[in-house]
């Protein structure tokens, strides 16, 4: 079993290295002695307009650092960190509109991609570092590495590591998960640029489950693959740039005049290059009995497929200045995709990869009339895998207080979707088939209200599904060709009393099949601490979080598929799953929590899976810290 442990000496080696190359950059910064120090940091969501966002110093909420818990309430997954996972919450899924490797769906929530990697601009050097460890039984570490500086004003570079690992408490459950970003922007006059590159890679052991998992004697239980693992690498080539055209004008601050572009109309070009690729091993005999089929060899199995794509979209977009002038804006883009599919039948039957030029126009025009904001916006494949494809919508916003910024918003989408590729086709050693599945349509609605200065909103849904792809009790794509209806509502509510504190939610949810989606009816999280303070130099908190999902149908995993299937057999939910932490912040640079993870561990029943025949971990012990260099 390797060990992935990172020892401490590692760490320190890794902060003295950044720390120790900064001062050769310092003497191209801004002038760090007149100016304090400025990080501004933004994504790109939709791959062209950035979005804005703020370094987070706080404790609060500190001590939820799983990415799947920031997203979710209720997640089902295989027990050890890095695994497989999907949201109980069925709003807080991933859009497969978006999606053209479904294999990543499980996975997505850990994979660094160019719609939700940061860019930076900084004054002076900018290390961050955070790291995490677990009971040593389970060796779980996670460590997230950024480190950014500007050698020029007008140009900036930063490098991303994560990595998250861990052994797993059962048998033949490791998983090694490694992600390396590296991005760079520049600015001049008209010209914006933002490239990066992705690296992400996923080493994972596949037990295929534990049998008996009724058993009390937790020791007892056997893996039902002994060999079997998952290799996934996902690249990224990306780069967007920019031309504004627009004039400048003289802009003071404090006593120094600047010139300050104001810009009318803007091109945008985008290119992005995607290398997606997975293999399922495994070395099981027929004898084993967990595979029904041996299509193509009964001692050894390798599957591999893959994924690539050269993505070029051409976009004009309206600026400020137009929207000044005109009281709207419109963005306007053609994108064209040249991707390829390999399947395992490509190899058995010697044909050439699967080829296709996918065309796409795609269009968003907004206002705003006294305080309501307008948006549309569509678009629509008008050639190759995913011809006939188109989303359309409106999202309306009403200010109900500009000073606060309380608001109500209307969200009206309607999508209609070719099914993935490998939903379609699919050739391995256990599993084949040829399906001709039709469009998938869904109409999603939601009303939302936010109030920021009371910290409370509360959201309804309403999805309509037709032609619902799901995978069956065989591991096989079925398509339900009834109309699905998923109702939910969510209530999010801070409350602030002096020291102390709390944050709730509350989620219900709803459909009119159970035996096609089954979800909890209702999923809680409480979230109550005390924070207290030393002299302004020690900030600590103390609290509990509690996570409760009623009961629900569980899910099952196939590693040999890659995706989650529904059974629609076993049962689970109605369990509290407690935890108890300190956050601790001293002065503005180091962050840290204390954590002892599901501390009501076999207090209820002897083992508990969110996943059908994968038990969650038992209680477990956690550190972790964050620490920034600012130089």
């Amino acid at each position: 079993m390797q060990n992935y442990r990172i020892t401490e000496t590692i760490l320190r080696l890794i902060i003295f290295t950044f720390t120790l190359l900064s001062p050769f950059f310092l003497s191209a910064q801004h002038d760090s002695d007149s100016l304090r120090n400025i990080l501004i940091i933004w994504s790109l969501p939709d791959e062209t307009t950035p979005v804005y966002t703020k370094e987070d110093t706080l404790t609060n909420m500190f001590q939820i650092f799983k990415i799947f818990e920031k997203k979710s309430i209720s997640v089902s997954h295989l027990g050890n960190i890095g695994s497989a996972n999907i949201s109980n919450i069925f709003t807080d899924r991933f859009d497969e509109y978006k999606t053209d490797f479904a294999f990543n769906l499980p996975y997505k929530i850990y994979l660094s991609e160019p719609d939700g990697i940061n860019f930076y601009n900084t004054r002076r050097p900018y290390t961050n570092i955070f790291y995490s460890t677990g009971t040593k039984i389970q060796d779980e570490q996670t460590i997230d590495f950024t480190h950014t500086q500007n050698p020029t004003p007008l140009l900036n570079f930063a490098a991303n590591y994560k990595f998250v690992g861990s052994k797993g408490e059962y048998t033949n459950q490791a998983s090694k998960l490694n992600s390396i970003v590296l991005t760079s922007n520049y600015t001049k006059k008209h010209y914006f640029l933002n490239a990066a590159f992705c690296y992400n890679s996923f080493k994972l052991q596949d037990n295929g489950g534990l049998i008996d998992t009724g058993t009390v004697d937790i020791n007892s239980l056997e893996p039902n693959l002994s060999n079997a693992g998952t290799i996934m690498q996902n690249k990224h080539f990306f780069v967007n740039h920019r031309y504004k055209f627009g004039n400048f004008k003289d802009k003071k601050i404090n006593d120094t005049i600047i010139k300050e572009l104001i810009p009318f109309i803007s091109f945008n070009h985008n290119f992005d290059y995607k290398k997606q690729h997975r293999v399922y091993k495994d070395e099981e005999s027929s004898e084993n009995g967990y595979y029904q089929n041996f299509y193509h060899g009964t001692n050894e199995t390798y599957d591999s497929l893959s994924y690539n794509a050269i993505i070029n979209m051409i976009s004009i977009i309206s600026e400020n200045k137009f929207t000044e002038r005109y009281g709207f804006g419109i963005n306007f883009s053609i994108t064209n995709t040249f991707k390829s599919y390999y399947n395992f039948k490509d190899y058995i039957l010697l044909s050439e990869k699967n080829n296709y030029i996918d065309n796409k126009i795609s269009v968003s025009a907004f206002t705003s009339v006294k305080n309501i904001l307008l948006k549309t916006f569509g678009n629509y494949y008008f050639s190759g895998y995913r011809k006939g494809d188109f989303r359309a919508g409106i999202f309306l916003t009403k200010i109900l207080n500009k000073e606060t910024g309380n608001n109500l918003s209307l969200l009206l989408k309607y999508t209609k979707q070719k099914p993935d590729y490998y939903c379609q086709t699919f050739y391995s050693n256990h599993y084949k088939w040829e399906n001709e599945l039709d469009n998938k349509k869904t109409a999603d609605a939601s009303l939302k209200i936010n109030i920021p200065s009371a910290f409370f909103n509360i959201k309804g849904d309403i999805v309509l599904l037709q032609n619902y792809i799901y995978y069956g009790a065989i591991s096989k794509p079925e398509q339900y060709d009834k109309k699905l209806f998923v109702y939910s509502a969510k209530i999010s509510k801070i409350f602030n009393l002096g020291r102390l504190h709390s944050n709730s939610k509350i989620i219900w949810q709803r459909t009119n099949n159970i035996n096609i989606i089954n979800l909890p009816e209702f999923a809680i999280f409480q979230s109550f601490y005390v924070t207290l303070n030393y002299k302004n130099h020690l900030t600590v908190d103390l609290g509990f979080d509690l996570y409760y999902s009623t009961e629900y149908k569980a899910l099952s995993f196939n590693p040999a598929v890659g995706h989650f299937y529904f059974e629609n057999t076993n049962l689970t939910g109605n369990y509290p799953h407690g935890s108890i932490f300190i956050n601790g912040k001293v002065k503005r640079n180091v962050t840290m929590f204390l954590k002892y993870e599901h501390i009501n561990s076999n207090m209820f029943i002897q083992i508990y899976s969110t996943v059908n025949h994968y038990p969650i971990n038992n209680r477990m012990f956690k550190f972790g810290i964050r620490w920034t260099f600012t130089n």
